[in-house]
């Protein structure tokens, strides 16, 4: 595909330059949603939330052949049932602050905006088609899924960054 040594080596640095902006993007993103999340206060979480996001983790465990996620892990049962209990409270936790900002911010997605997502990237996720991608996932997930990216973006939209080494 490439016929000189200049056109492999900018496709390599292009193919670099994208995957370090996209991890930097992907990266803002966390540390921006942590300090909301750490600056916020849960003050109940739904009932029985905790034990459906810890169900879904062990599920996906499960789906790869991991039937002792604690043993895999090197954890005994205690040191397991902690962590995955942090993980369920952050993951639940920072769903609910965001789902609570998009509630103040008014941040909504349509269906049409659904539909152009499913229409742009069902074969990304490996579906035929845009409709068997909602017919699978369901309008209401991917809307939900949209929303949390919408905030995500809104949030570090908003942000103010601060370089820390030069306040020094």
């Amino acid at each position: 595909e490439y016929t000189t040594a200049d056109g492999l080596h900018k496709f390599i640095k292009d193919g670099l330059t994208e995957a370090r902006e996209s991890e930097w993007e992907e990266g803002l993103s966390k540390m921006v949603l942590d300090k909301v999340y750490n600056n916020s206060e849960i003050l109940k979480y739904p009932e029985g939330a905790i034990d459906v996001a810890i169900k879904g983790l062990e599920d996906n465990y499960k789906s790869q052949g991991i039937n002792d996620i604690a043993g895999y892990f090197g954890m005994s049962q205690e040191e397991y049932k902690k962590q995955v209990t942090e993980y369920a409270e952050y993951d639940m936790g920072t769903r609910l602050v965001r789902y609570r900002i998009a509630e103040i911010e008014k941040i909504e997605v349509t269906d049409e905006e659904i539909d152009a997502y499913a229409e742009k990237n069902y074969a990304t996720y490996g579906y035929s088609s845009a409709a068997q991608f909602i017919g699978y996932n369901t309008k209401e997930y991917v809307r939900e899924t949209m929303i949390l990216d919408k905030v995500d973006a809104f949030l570090v939209e908003n942000a103010t960054i601060v370089d820390k080494s030069e306040t020094k």
